[in-house]
């Protein structure tokens, strides 16, 4: 089913692509602690200025030790500035602070490429790949010591610097 649905959206002729590198502070009411990753995007490309991406990574840290992160996001790019924006969530496999909620990203383009290939024939192929600095910030819930009796979740945030490349691309 998985192989399917790739293979449905591969057909549609809008990729987006997307690997991101980042490190921050993750907080709540019972402290702070330090937060490194990686997240590897894939989903759909609205246009080569715009796409929705669902990514799955890893991260570690002093919270959580070792996660498994999971995103939704909107990207849209700019010429001199880009956003992100969507859903982020971290499960600890291996100590706690898990932060589930909602995260937003500027990013500040280091490098910027746009082709576009066209045939006499109508096959056309767009595409456009950004490398950025980006800011991030994420507000929702932190869970700590999930025991299935009682799950305590407390407001958290965290504030992160990151390196990504997205790639959107568009066939007609």
């Amino acid at each position: 089913m998985r192989h399917a649905c790739l293979l449905a959206l591969a057909s549609t002729g809008c990729i987006a692509m997307s690997v991101r590198a980042q490190t921050g502070v993750v907080a709540d009411d019972r402290g702070a602690g330090v937060q490194a990753g990686v997240v590897l995007g894939f989903g759909y490309a609205t246009d080569t200025d715009a796409g929705v991406l669902v990514g799955a990574g890893v991260s570690s840290g002093t919270s959580p030790a070792l996660g498994v992160t999971s995103t939704i996001d909107y990207v849209r790019l700019r010429e001199r500035l880009g956003w992100r924006a969507g859903f982020t969530g971290t499960v600890p496999a291996i100590g706690d602070g898990a932060l589930t909620g909602l995260d937003v990203a500027t990013l500040f383009p280091l490098r910027d490429h746009t082709s576009y290939d066209g045939s006499e024939k109508g096959f056309s192929v767009a595409s456009r790949s950004v490398l950025a600095i980006s800011v991030e910030a994420a507000l929702g819930g932190v869970v700590h010591d999930v025991e299935p009796a009682h799950i305590a979740m407390r407001f958290g945030g965290r504030a992160s610097l990151g390196l990504e490349l997205v790639s959107l691309e568009r066939w007609r």
